[in-house]
């Protein structure tokens, strides 16, 4: 059973971020998206008894089109971090201003206005007080998205459609910028940046989407070549509409595309980028977003189980999980910040998706990981499939000359096995792969879902039509992760 909490913006909106705030408090941001000029910002604060979303409402100059809610603390121009209270009364909007290019701004939320000829100064609780406008590397290519690091304070990377820009909290001018992959500019087709990914464990790594491949970076390089791609050159190839890492398991990589699928890829597995010449570069069509052409027939669904992986891309490449359960475009996907098992995804045939993804997750079935991946004994790491399940212990493969070795040497995973029996025998259920929770309250199409930073089993998902949908995670599958 779920609680499902529903509020009507009354604009459209196709963006939401969550507001790191007390650890007792759900609060999202959400931006509407109006040609007309009348653009806000809300602040929504969840009521879990009351059942409500309770706004607080910030007039934006223009159609906010992407929302980056800063970390607790985020560091200023000169690299001095700011508190954590100020740090979360900042928000920051990538933004379109009708036909014209648009921008993105970093905010101050609430901020003192300048003293007045009168001696006074007088605080707006809703009001934005722009404090960083951040430039773009041509003023025609604005910035679409921008993205806080995860691991050093006051990073940002700004998506361009011909370049990632690097910038530091309130510095409008970029640190470096990175062009496009010499192999997708050399492939005549018409191809950008459209999203990144960082990596939760790497200051400087991270992944971008252009077109249909996806391409791994470590900023701090000396050229602008990718370490690794992800190159979906085959003919079903859609393009890339969100990207997401692990942040117990880095290596893994959740990649949603336009045909709906929300595919899992182990990036340790793929290649370096193939070096193109001008002379062998082949032109290859656009891609179905460009083309004029109708579009192509969804993929043919896959035999086995919900959620089995399809066959192999002509690539080769194969990933680790293939969800295929969107009819239309799959168009946001976020692991849960620490229980990783839990993944979301969003999608235009107006459904929002909570997925169990454990078997690829840092807890998967049949392992037992390092006690590093839980914050306490109550969160325990899974127990083996079966009874005669090879079940690795300190790292090692597991056989059964050395099991009693590790028993006597290993006295933490002796009580992560005492945990785990005694979780099977009050009957607790063990997590599986497999769909957890499906809302269909949507009536138009899923852009955006976000984790709140407060309760980690809440979470808030919108949709085109401005509708606001807080649900949590059913107590069946939060009582058998934490057991």
């Amino acid at each position: 059973m779920t609680q499902t909490t529903v509020y009507a913006v009354g604009k459209k909106a196709r963006c939401l971020a969550a507001r790191a705030t007390e650890p007792d408090r759900d609060q999202f941001w959400v931006g509407t998206d109006e040609n007309d000029g009348h653009n806000e910002l809300l602040l929504l604060d969840y009521d879990e008894e009351r059942g409500q979303l309770i706004p607080q409402t910030f007039a934006h100059p223009h159609a906010v089109r992407w929302i980056a809610a800063p970390p607790a603390a985020v560091a200023s121009a000169d690299a001095e971090p700011v508190s954590a209270s100020a740090a979360v009364d900042r928000i920051l909007t990538c933004w379109q201003d009708g036909l014209a290019p648009g921008g993105a701004t970093l905010w101050q939320c609430g901020a003192t206005l300048p003293t007045t000829s009168d001696g006074w100064q007088h605080v707006a609780d809703h009001v934005l007080m722009p404090l960083c406008r951040y430039e773009a590397h041509a003023p025609s290519a604005p910035i679409l998205r921008m993205f806080w690091g995860p691991v050093e304070p006051g990073r940002l990377v700004g998506v361009q459609p011909t370049r990632l820009g690097l910038y530091a909290a309130e510095r409008p001018a970029a640190l470096r910028h990175v062009g496009l992959p010499r192999t997708t500019a050399l492939s005549g087709a018409p191809c950008h940046f459209t999203t990144w990914a960082w990596d939760p464990q790497h200051a400087a790594h991270g992944a971008a989407a252009v077109d249909t491949a996806v391409y791994g970076y470590d900023l701090r390089a000396a050229t602008d070549a990718p370490a690794w791609s992800l190159a979906h050159d085959a003919v079903d190839a859609w393009p890339v509409r969100a990207l997401d890492f692990n942040p117990n398991r880095p290596s893994v990589l959740a990649v949603a595309t336009d045909d709906g699928a929300v595919q899992l890829w182990d990036r340790r597995a793929l290649t370096a980028p193939v070096a193109v010449t001008a002379e062998a570069a082949v032109p290859r069509a656009a891609s179905p977003r460009l083309a004029t052409s109708p579009p192509r027939p969804p993929p043919p669904a896959s035999h086995g189980p919900a959620g089995a992986a399809p066959p192999p891309p002509a690539t080769g490449e194969t990933p680790l999980l293939s969800l295929r359960h969107h009819t239309h475009a799959a168009r946001a996907v976020q692991f849960h910040p620490r229980h990783d098992q839990l993944l979301l995804t969003a999608g235009s045939d107006h459904r929002v998706r909570l997925e169990s993804v454990v078997s690829v997750s840092s807890t998967p079935l049949g392992r037992v990981e390092p006690l590093a991946y839980v914050d306490s004994m109550s969160e325990l790491p899974l127990p083996p499939a079966g009874d005669e399940a090879e079940v690795p212990r300190g790292g090692g493969a597991w056989n059964e000359d050395d099991d009693e070795d590790n028993d006597e040497d290993d006295p933490q995973a002796d009580s992560v096995w005492e945990a785990m029996d005694a979780r099977d025998a009050a009957g607790v259920a063990r997590p599986t792969d497999g769909t957890v929770a499906v809302c269909d309250e949507h009536e138009d199409s899923a852009y955006a879902v976000a984790w709140s930073a407060g309760d980690p089993w809440v979470y808030a998902s919108v949709s085109y039509n401005g509708r606001v949908i807080v649900n949590t995670v059913p107590a069946e599958r939060k009582y058998q992760i934490l057991l």
